[in-house]
């Protein structure tokens, strides 16, 4: 039985080399792909009276080029400890991760900026939840463009279509989103080919999108491990 991964193919490596090791194939499955931005952070930063940034992303992270100065004297906001990561790797030390959850991201966030000063939110085109809407002191920047693709690949098309897929893997209700409309454009009926698929999702607000499709065969992870333990115990 098979697993898919559907993420870039640089994200997800590692997953998959730690599955395979496992004795679990893998499918990795870009369903998009990223358009950095030209953002001068060091201009935004000196223009406004910046308490802190967030990043819902890693790839707002590597959105910023090799001049940008980010300053010790803020603090910095990330959904997940792969974000925190990339933050820590250029330098950054206040750092605040939510566990891959929004709703606590939105909890630190407001327990840890409570002089409501400006927090420049470095996002996508696209975002599951949004934060200017439940906390007005924040100014956006797109840092980012997720380009989807147009079809799924012949292979995974035909794992489906065999039955051989056992778990999908969805990081972002944006990617869960391309990954229906594609069964759609592939007329893949999903009620047929994903009686016995177990969807894993990185949250509930992706796991309540996936369940308007009629499935409940649905599990959440909060980091890496967590995903590699939920996979194990499926296959």
């Amino acid at each position: 039985m098979t697993v898919v991964i559907t993420r870039p193919i640089e994200d997800a490596v590692t997953l998959s080399n730690h599955l395979n090791n496992l004795g679990i194939d893998t499918i990795v499955e870009p369903l998009f792909r990223i358009k950095y931005k030209s953002i001068d952070l060091n201009k935004i930063i000196t223009a406004s009276d910046i308490e802190g940034i967030i990043f819902t992303s890693k790839h707002a992270v590597h959105a910023l080029n090799d001049t940008a100065k980010l300053p010790s004297n803020i603090k910095y906001f990330a959904v997940g400890e792969t974000t925190a990561l990339c933050l820590s790797k250029l330098g950054c030390k206040n750092i605040h991760t939510a566990n891959n959850n929004v709703n606590n991201l939105i909890k630190l966030i407001k327990k840890h900026c409570t002089n409501r000063r400006k927090l420049l939110y470095l996002r996508g085109n696209k975002v599951s939840i949004d934060l200017k809407k439940q906390m007005h002191f924040i100014e956006e920047q797109i840092a980012y463009e997720t380009v989807p693709i147009h079809c799924l690949s012949s292979h995974l098309i035909s794992q489906l279509q065999n039955y051989h897929i056992k778990v999908i893997t969805f990081f972002s209700k944006n990617t869960a989103k391309i990954f229906f409309t594609l069964l759609e454009y592939h007329k893949i009926e999903i009620a047929k080919f994903f009686k016995k698929v177990t969807i894993v999702v990185i949250s509930n607000n992706v796991k309540n999108f996936i369940a308007n499709f009629g499935l409940n065969r649905i599990e959440t992870f909060s980091n890496q491990k967590n995903l590699i333990n939920i996979i194990s115990k499926l296959v």
